[in-house]
């Protein structure tokens, strides 16, 4: 037996199999690793340049980086934020906000980024060819920032992490906002034809969601770094 599921409050079909009874393959099938950002944890930047792992010492801060990946066909704009953060630019100093027991202060030097949009061409590594999908819109390498490097439709940020106190495994809770112009067509008016379909160039897809960094120990007296 085959079933189609649809979203419980938009009623979307979100996947759809193919009728016929010896296909395996779907016919629609939404997923959201398709529409959200990949976030990658970095252990290096180079094989020269090596970031801290843990064990982490509590009041000793270290670099954590990220790599953020656009899975989708359009420029991706990304708002990020936690619970504790501190925000460089702000008036006054940096602003600290969050509940008082937090593991560890996040300070977050790009709070918003925009990423190239995906495009197979990226596999290749034609640069003058992708120069063209590339907008000045899109964020750019600004070490000051903490945006160490920018690839295709990858961007990576360094994050300054000081851990509070000693835990067994220090967890970064990171909200990420993001919105991108929609490029889908009305997949239940499959019946129609295209061309009389209307067009959703212009309008924008908005969603947001928690990612939980899970980096390991932190203890009460400084470690070396690992060798």
């Amino acid at each position: 037996m085959k079933l189609a599921k649809r979203c419980r409050k938009c009623r979307h079909i979100m996947i759809k199999p193919e009728s016929k009874a010896q296909a395996i393959r779907f016919k629609i099938k939404l997923v959201a690793a398709n529409y959200i950002p990949s976030i990658t944890i970095l252990r290096a930047l180079s094989p020269s340049t090596p970031l801290k792992v843990a064990p982490y010492a509590a009041g000793t801060p270290f670099t954590l980086g990220l790599r953020f990946i656009n899975p989708v066909y359009s420029e991706l704009d990304l708002e990020l934020s936690t619970p504790l953060t501190v925000r460089r630019g702000a008036s006054g100093g940096g602003n600290k906000a969050g509940p008082e027991d937090s593991q560890a202060l996040v300070e977050v030097p790009a709070p918003r980024i925009t990423l190239a949009p995906y495009t197979e061409l990226w596999e290749y590594g034609d640069e003058e060819t992708t120069n063209d999908v590339v907008s000045d819109a899109c964020t750019k390498v600004d070490k000051s920032r903490g945006i160490v490097d920018v690839r295709g439709n990858s961007v990576t940020l360094l994050f300054r992490v000081s851990p509070l106190r000693p835990a067994k495994d220090l967890v970064i809770p990171l909200l990420v906002k993001y919105s991108h112009k929609s490029m889908d067509v009305d997949i239940d008016n499959e019946g129609e034809d295209v061309g009389t379909q209307p067009t959703a160039a212009d309008s924008v897809t908005r969603g947001s969601f928690w990612v939980y960094l899970c980096l390991g120990p932190v203890r009460s007296q400084a470690v070396g770094d690992p060798q």
